[in-house]
């Protein structure tokens, strides 16, 4: 997926927008009979305010509700804008170009979705957008993307490094980059949360945070393939298999149709390495889950598994938990 599709798939999100308005003696509500428009007094044209953006004023100015309907338009008018006035800067929350929401100067600040994929082409070679998703009520986005290149990971298995991301354009989730690798041979898709990276600084500080995160994601996935690489030779007994795979679906927050869908898979093809049972998690990730929550869940249990060299096993008959230790890797023989 290019650029232009990706930002197609979340459209609804790209639409949201912020802006900073300084408050003078002009800035004011209007109110018409069938519309509400805000004046910024800024030299900036007026806007439309839509009944949830009323809301979120009186919220934010402490207007109680009732004003609106006791006090004549020209009252309330100069009673908001006063209100507005008293509190210097302010930022409105804008969607389709409409105001939907106010709040102080210093929130949400806005972060182009365009400039962040931009970004991404810049710092990972051939970037291919594997999956865009809308996330947290459509209001943030997850990005997973991945070089052109490719390298194996056993012979047959190539995969390609890159990062996942996750974002708000109004900036109401802390934004974060992780690495991420896809296997083509099953195209599935996992995050390693070793070196996550969350943006905590200023809003002049994000570019060079996200372009120094995305770097070191994308160069920080040498010691996951690795990691998988050993997790390829070992070996896991078949009276192991199902108490390991009912544990690690357990951690993993998955169950009901989703968890029956990779036990019938398990069936299909027997895990018999850590790596073969780590692969059934991300593939549930990647083919079934469609919640970004649901699917960070899953990736981030089978990152933790992929650490360990204890896990706990849950048995399919007394359901008791207990531990099994992995056996270190059999190197082939020759």
């Amino acid at each position: 997926m290019n650029r232009d599709e990706a930002l197609k798939k979340v459209e609804s999100v790209c639409n949201l927008k912020t802006r900073v308005i300084t408050a003078t003696p002009k800035t004011r509500l209007v109110l018409e009979p069938d519309i509400v428009w805000l004046k910024p007094g800024n030299g900036g044209h007026q806007l439309e305010v839509t009944d949830q953006g009323i809301e979120q004023l009186s919220a934010f100015a402490h207007i109680p509700d009732s004003y609106r309907k006791d006090l004549t338009p020209g009252t309330y008018a100069s009673l908001t804008g006063e209100l507005l006035q008293k509190k210097g800067s302010f930022t409105i929350i804008m969607q389709d170009g409409r105001v939907t929401g106010f709040a102080k100067a210093e929130e949400y600040r806005y972060i182009d979705p365009e400039k962040v994929m931009k970004a991404l082409e810049r710092l990972i070679p051939g970037a291919d957008f594997d999956r865009v998703i809308p996330y947290d009520d459509k209001f943030a986005v997850m990005v997973d993307v991945v070089t052109e290149r490719r390298q194996e990971v056993v012979v047959g298995d190539p995969a390609s490094a890159g990062a996942t991301i996750l974002f708000s354009p109004i900036n109401i989730v802390i934004p974060s980059v992780t690495s991420y690798i896809k296997r083509w041979f099953c195209l599935n898709g996992a995050s390693s949360f070793e070196k996550l990276a969350e943006f905590k600084g200023g809003d002049g500080s994000f570019l060079p945070w996200f372009n120094s995160s995305v770097k070191k994601a994308y160069r920080g996935v040498d010691r996951t393939l690795n990691q998988w690489r050993d997790m390829s030779l070992q070996t896991i007994s078949p009276a192991d298999r199902a108490g390991l795979l009912a544990a690690l679906l357990k951690e993993a927050r998955i169950s009901g149709d989703v968890a029956q869908a990779i036990e019938e898979h398990a069936l299909e093809e027997p895990p018999e390495t850590a790596y073969d049972l780590y692969n059934l998690i991300t593939w549930g990730a990647s083919h079934i889950l469609t919640e970004p929550v649901a699917i960070l869940h899953a990736r981030r249990a089978a990152d933790g598994f992929s650490r360990e060299k204890t896990h706990k096993r849950l048995c399919p008959v007394c359901r008791s938990r207990s531990q099994v230790s992995l056996p270190p890797p059999q190197l082939p023989a020759g």
